[in-house]
């Protein structure tokens, strides 16, 4: 059973192949991306004035970051956009694992490390570059790290609480990664919209809730009340819910994108 489900050999050789059926798509968009945020940092530097300090590249780094994963992850299985080609994968000799962890290590495993390098050398060019062109006011550009965009945040005060927030990233990364399964065309638009959607819902459910359970604060202009305690010393049960929800998501959307996965190969 194991061997019919996970085989390193069979994972190994549909990994190769779809290395050497995209390399040049993916090279290609590595230096795209490349030249994109050199181009977009130089931009943030020369217009945000004498210093760009940490918090404005931490926000930059995210701003950036999201968008490039909405396109990276968004367009994940891009042989289910057409008949011929879904046909042609899914007769490959590999398991539906096999495939799903291919993208899934190709798109956010990789990804995700390579984007917070590239980020960081495409800053460290900045000054350079700025000298090449005469730029002609002097900007000073803190001398940021490779972490600097996951240090000193101001939510994270304990392991917990880093463990959420890289659970959070990895929410949104599967979110995408499920819509590029479900959706055979727009497929990143669609998922962008699903995720409105699923987020709107939840706010207006919980709105209801609060019109229905605590009338008084509705009234008041509450636009949603959770009461909120003590677990323990240093963990709220908001906290409790946030990690459950932030660290157990990526799990139960892979485990969706595994079975629609294995429902087009049906």
């Amino acid at each position: 059973m194991g061997q019919k489900l996970f085989n390193f050999k069979r994972f190994y050789n549909v990994f190769k192949y779809d290395l050497m059926l995209n390399i040049k798509t993916y090279m290609t968009f590595g230096g795209g991306l490349i030249l994109a945020l050199l181009l977009i940092d130089i931009f943030f530097v020369a217009v945000g004035g004498s210093q760009f300090q940490e918090s404005n590249y931490i926000v930059l780094f995210y701003f950036t970051f999201l968008i490039s994963s909405v396109v990276v992850i968004g367009t994940s299985f891009p042989f289910l956009r057409n008949k011929k080609t879904m046909a042609y994968y899914f007769m490959l000799p590999a398991s539906t694992l096999e495939k799903l962890l291919v993208q899934f290590i190709i798109r956010i495993v990789f990804f995700i490390p390579f984007y917070v390098l590239i980020f960081w050398l495409d800053f460290k060019l900045i000054t350079p570059v700025l000298r090449i062109i005469r730029w002609p006011d002097i900007i000073q550009v803190d001398n940021f790290n490779l972490l600097t965009p996951f240090e000193n945040l101001p939510f994270q005060n304990t392991f917990l609480d880093s463990l959420a927030f890289a659970g959070m990233i990895f929410t949104i990364a599967t979110f995408l990664f499920v819509g590029a399964t479900y959706f055979k065309k727009y497929a990143v638009f669609k998922t962008i919209l699903s995720f409105c959607l699923l987020v709107g819902c939840i706010f207006l459910l919980f709105r209801i809730f609060t019109l229905i359970f605590y009338p008084v604060e509705f009234k008041a202009g509450y636009y949603i009340h959770i009461i909120d305690y003590k677990i323990s010393e240093h963990l709220y049960n908001v906290q409790l819910f946030a990690y459950v929800i932030a660290i157990g998501s990526p799990f139960f959307l892979l485990t969706l994108s595994y079975f629609k996965l294995k429902e087009k190969q049906v």
